[in-house]
């Protein structure tokens, strides 16, 4: 029914649709495309991330999910049934997040939603959900394939010229196509990356955002500076986003305004205030192998005044290459944190690689549940401390992120998961 009924929404008012998807920086990349193109056009983006197939035609109705509440979907079916025939004002873009938990997830997508503009980001080496897809990377790949080849006869491809899988795909795809990356032949390439430091609070060197600069082929340059937040993954958003913006024939000069001023979704590497003058870098939304090793690269930049602590969790749906990412996570976590604390049965696995790389087992920590690891970092926390924290979602990372906070009566504002659907859980 839902799927029926944004068919004929997309029939009826007929929006220019931008479809993401990848395997890194999805999410990130659909808000910084919203951000950059609706101070121009009337725009909707998926709310959070909902990118399944109950999640899509959400944001195509523009209603919320309405979870086990039966009388709740009856209105949410009779409201959309009757936009179809009393017409309201409807956005002329659309910013879809096209998700794969599972094979034929964005087949089954593709085979009704037709985008304009579709937007490939990065794969990992053990890509998030492999153990869904028979732990063959070959078949995610595959169907993170179906949403390009899905464009419309004019539609043009967005994606990651630095990634080998993205740029293998565009292979197959008979359409215009832009790049963005961090290497200079890159449509939209990114330079100059680096951290903010700023005196607060009487510290020195707090950290505050980043800044970058994306230029184009033909010498434009664009300067961004981001307060609240950290990782290359966000200088890739913003590359994406500028590359969509050039496609639509945007003003660039806007776009220094558009992505620095957004504030990202919680839980993804959000900087936010710790207990005893420390600072967090609140990544717990979710957790693949590269997006660990991104956050664990981003930690080793980041010039703390004190320690660096990592509190890192299970990352699941990984099948056969649970323990091998595991222990590579815990030989990167030996080598960026002065403590490293972790969380779950296969996070066991990343003391190991930690261990195994030289780390004083004096320095390491486990935990079965994120709320105890968070009320035993309370204890190590110093001021000056920089505290890392990543997990797959279902360890509640964010659970370990409240204990820290300084203005703990600001966790609904300021973490993921913080709905009563969730709470519940």
């Amino acid at each position: 029914m839902l799927r029926v009924l944004a068919q004929a929404t997309l029939k009826t008012y007929k929006p220019k649709i931008i479809a993401v998807t990848g395997n890194i920086g999805k999410t990130s990349s659909k808000d910084a495309i919203f951000a950059a193109i609706s101070a121009t056009y009337s725009a909707r983006k998926s709310y959070k991330s909902f990118n399944s197939e109950i999640g899509v035609p959400l944001t195509i109705l523009g209603e919320d999910n309405q979870w086990s509440n039966p009388f709740g979907w009856l209105l949410l079916f009779a409201r959309s049934a009757i936009r179809l025939v009393v017409r309201e004002e409807y956005p002329t873009w659309l910013v879809l997040e096209i998700g794969a938990d599972a094979p034929g997830d964005i087949e089954a997508i593709t085979k009704w939603l037709k985008p304009d503009i579709a937007v490939l980001t990065q794969f990992g080496d053990v890509p998030v959900h492999i153990e869904n897809f028979k732990n063959d990377r070959t078949l995610i790949v595959r169907e993170k394939a179906f949403l390009p080849k899905a464009l419309k006869k004019d539609g043009v491809f967005v994606y990651c010229g630095d990634d080998v899988d993205a740029t293998q795909i565009s292979e197959n795809v008979a359409r215009i196509k832009v790049t963005f990356g961090f290497k200079p032949e890159n449509t939209i390439s990114i330079h100059n990356d680096a951290f903010i430091y700023t005196t607060t609070n009487g510290l020195k060197g707090d950290v505050s955002g980043m800044k970058y600069e994306l230029r184009t082929q033909d010498g434009k340059v664009v300067h961004i500076d981001r307060k609240g937040y950290l990782g290359r993954v966000y200088a890739a958003a913003g590359a994406a986003a500028c590359a969509v913006a050039q496609v639509l024939d945007i003003d660039l000069a806007t776009l220094d305004k558009a992505l620095s001023g957004y504030t990202p979704e919680s839980g993804r590497m959000r900087i936010l205030d710790g207990i005893k003058n420390s600072v967090l870098l609140d990544d717990t939304y979710n957790a693949a192998p590269k997006a660990m090793k991104h956050a664990l690269e981003t930690l080793c930049m980041v010039d703390a005044q004190g320690k660096k602590i990592a509190i890192l969790g299970d990352m699941l749906e990984l099948g056969k290459h649970t323990e091998k990412v595991h222990k590579e996570i815990g030989k990167d976590a030996s080598q960026t944190a002065h403590k490293l604390i972790t969380v779950g049965m296969r996070a066991r696995f990343i003391v190991e690689g930690a261990l195994n790389d030289g780390m004083d087992e004096n320095n390491i920590f486990q935990f079965e549940d994120a709320r105890s690891a968070g009320k035993f970092a309370e204890s190590l926390i110093e001021e000056g401390d920089v505290v890392l924290l990543k997990a797959s979602q279902g360890i509640r990372m964010e659970r370990a992120t409240e204990e820290l906070l300084r203005y703990p009566d600001m966790k609904e504002e300021l973490l993921v998961r913080q709905s009563e659907e969730w709470k519940g859980r």
